[in-house]
């Protein structure tokens, strides 16, 4: 027989969160030493809901671990510092773009379309003639 709700509402969402094994244990370690029949109903007791809001007791970890990644395993290019710092700027000016269309478009004004079209196809042109310097090079 299932153990009776003791919620206004089902308990149909779940929220799934990845901790270290020591984490882990020391939760579980935690849940038991409380006297809670499972980790959902401790996890559950460890939140206080208060209307709309939830607030958690924070652990001291000011910010969130990353993997660091494997460098081992990647390859690099050698590239010429010239043509990366002509496609940086050709990326700069694409962002611009966009940035001035975004704009336009959240102040609710008409697009500039076809200034910005043609500055693409500048943008387009000159990254075809970059390109072709940098073959012949090679």
């Amino acid at each position: 027989m299932a153990r009776p709700l003791t919620h206004d509402e089902p308990l149909d969402d779940q929220v799934k969160v990845r901790l270290t094994a020591t984490e882990a244990a020391a939760v579980r370690r935690a849940a038991s030493r409380m006297g809670h029949p499972s980790l959902s109903d401790f996890l559950r007791a460890c939140i206080v809901a208060n209307g709309s809001s939830v607030q958690l007791q924070p652990s001291g970890r000011t910010s969130p671990r990353r993997r660091k990644p494997d460098l081992s395993k990647r390859r690099y290019t050698q590239v010429d510092p010239a043509l990366l710092f002509q496609l940086s700027q050709l990326g700069n000016s694409v962002n611009q773009i966009a940035h001035r269309l975004n704009g336009q478009h959240a102040a609710g004004l008409p697009a500039d379309v076809l200034s910005s079209a043609k500055s693409l196809k500048q943008i387009e042109l000159a990254m075809q003639k970059i390109l072709q310097t940098h073959l012949r090079r090679a």
